[in-house]
């Protein structure tokens, strides 16, 4: 059984979230539509993708366990990019930037993030699929509490001969 916020929250960012509003905070929302157009993926396996507005080829990426994504308990989701070589500068590798979002909520439909200057409110898109896992969840937790209320029971009496 989980016992914070931040666990249940771990969880329940994982799924396809669409963004709806975005603005440069809560007060100030408008529909997301022409800014952020593609769907926001947070994979169990650690991993996330949010497609670039690029034109690049999906080869011209690192695979996807280059993509990925951590939450703190402070709240700060972060979201680790991929960054190409840059042989002129000095280097020669990939490596990762580190781009951070304030957690405002996640619930069933709905996941708030916020970075300095911008605040983007998703929708989730894969509703079957977290129904699912969250009905699994709930009937792992009722066999649990099922267990303990048997367990607490006291043996019937012995019959007597």
């Amino acid at each position: 059984m989980r016992h914070s916020l931040i666990e249940a929250w771990r969880a329940d960012i994982v799924g396809v979230w669409q963004p709806e509003l975005c603005g440069v905070d809560l007060l100030h929302l408008k529909p997301a539509a022409g800014q952020f157009d593609k769907p926001l993926t947070v994979r169990g396996d650690g991993t996330w993708a949010w497609p670039s507005p690029t034109n690049k080829s999906p080869t011209d990426f690192p695979p996807p366990e280059w993509w990925s994504w951590g939450l703190a308990d402070d709240r700060m989701l972060s979201l680790w990019t991929p960054v190409a070589p840059k042989p002129a500068y000095g280097l020669p590798d990939w490596s990762h930037e580190e781009k951070p979002w304030l957690v405002l909520a996640v619930a069933d439909q709905c996941l708030a993030l916020s970075e300095g200057h911008q605040t983007i409110v998703f929708r989730r898109v894969d509703r079957d699929e977290y129904d699912r896992r969250k009905a699994a969840e709930y009937r792992q937790m009722l066999g649990e509490v099922r267990q303990r209320i048997a367990g607490s029971r006291p043996p019937p009496p012995a019959e007597q001969a």
